[in-house]
């Protein structure tokens, strides 16, 4: 007869041999690829539907009536999630895999939004301290690795609703008229994270209405610490879900928001049609033989502007110092450590262009002042400053008139 404690004592070794680990374990990073639960984890660490890649989802649970958080501890219940998220989109797609992680990864999601260092010191924007994320989606996998963090339940299924919706967006095309934005300047990328994400937070925000979900932290007012620069990430996501909120008569009818999207963020912001508001004739020359490298040419929109005045001025002086904007060109330029930009603006009119070189000297003075700055009117609709180390604010010469402005540099 076989003694009780060497058959304890084998299992045991079988267990810690096999890797078995607790639920609360943290693991190094998402799993960007989808793969099996293996027999001796959980399904509490790792849950992976296992469908052929690009089948529809065919999954529905039994109790299609039930509300209220899931908390995601099974296979079931995260594909009950996904069922939910399709239904409130009333779209057919294929059912990604999912992915828990404990910890977080020091790429857990990029943004398109980072500015150059030449930008954010000469502009002096004040940084901030972001929160924990959420996750990443994996679009071209159809996977999302969803982060559990210290999350409660509500909040957990309410993330996994954002992501999902992330990634129907793109695996359903709908962000396909995006392409081109993402990889513009800061008023195009503005437009496309605008979109892409806050097309995402109205239908996560739909989610929790309908599933009766208590969220404390909705998506726009995310840290985004994670992002390169978070305060244009949360700007631009809150402009599009409320662009999403007026444009989609529900949240199925998501799709219209990406038919012909928004080309500037005062479109975005103001519900403009495409081929309106269009921006005004600029054109920037740069002459000179210095030193100073150009190192980034960027327009900043509306959008773009509000945010950068908003990081040291309240947001309705910044908000008002925006409207009106007519087009805008920043160049940055380095010397070895040093750095400066030019920033040209021009407004719709005369009253606008004042209004926003008054709440720009109010910013240039607002917390650490900046290194040093100049404002210039070289036409009644025309403001260019100057920011930035001081031989270069103090080499800096303009002339011009509203369409047109001519930089020359000096040591």
């Amino acid at each position: 007869m076989r003694s009780r404690g060497l058959v304890t004592l084998a299992v045991v070794i079988l267990l810690v041999t096999a890797g078995c680990t607790g639920v609360d374990e943290e693991t190094e990073g998402p799993t960007l690829t989808p793969a099996p639960v293996p027999a001796d984890e959980s399904h509490e660490q790792v849950v992976t539907p296992s469908i052929p890649t690009e089948s529809l989802a065919t999954f529905t649970p039994e109790n299609t009536s039930a509300t209220g958080p899931l908390g995601l501890r099974d296979q079931h219940s995260v594909r009950t999630a996904l069922w939910r998220l399709r239904t409130v989109l009333a779209v057919e797609a294929i059912e990604p895999s999912v992915t828990r992680q404990f910890g977080l990864s020091d790429s857990v999601d990029s943004g398109p939004l980072g500015l150059s260092e030449a930008v954010t010191r000469s502009l002096g924007v004040a940084t901030e301290a972001g929160g924990t994320p959420p996750g990443r989606v994996d679009s071209p996998n159809a996977t999302i690795s969803l982060l559990r963090g210290m999350f409660d339940p509500a909040r957990l299924e309410y993330n996994l609703a954002y992501l999902h919706s992330r990634l129907l967006v793109d695996r359903l095309g709908w962000s396909d008229a995006l392409a081109t934005q993402e990889n513009g300047t800061v008023d195009d990328r503005l437009v496309a994270v605008g979109l892409g994400r806050g097309g995402a937070a109205f239908a996560a925000d739909a989610y929790a209405e309908q599933y009766g979900l208590s969220v404390d932290s909705p998506v726009r007012e995310w840290g985004f610490g994670w992002l390169e620069s978070p305060r244009f990430a949360r700007a631009g996501i809150a402009a599009g879900e409320a662009y999403a909120r007026s444009t989609a008569r529900s949240p199925g009818d998501l799709r219209r928001v990406y038919v012909e999207p928004p080309n500037t963020t005062e479109q975005l912001l103001h519900g403009f049609p495409p081929g309106s508001e269009t921006p005004r004739p600029l054109d920037v020359t740069v002459a000179g033989d210095t030193d100073w490298t150009r190192t980034a040419t960027e327009q900043f929109g509306e959008l773009g502007i509000r945010t950068v005045l908003s990081s040291r001025l309240d947001a309705d002086v910044a908000d008002r110092a925006a409207r009106g904007w007519g087009n805008d060109r920043l160049l940055a330029f380095e010397d070895g450590a040093a750095t400066g930009v030019v920033w040209a603006t021009t407004w719709d009119q005369a009253s606008y262009a004042e209004q926003f070189a008054a709440a720009f000297d109010a910013y240039a003075g607002a917390g650490d002042t900046l290194q040093a700055t100049a404002i210039e009117r070289p036409g009644a609709k025309t403001v260019v400053v100057a920011a930035g180390h001081p031989s270069f604010v103090d080499g800096v010469s303009l002339a011009g008139e509203n369409a047109s402005v001519s930089i020359t540099l000096s040591e």
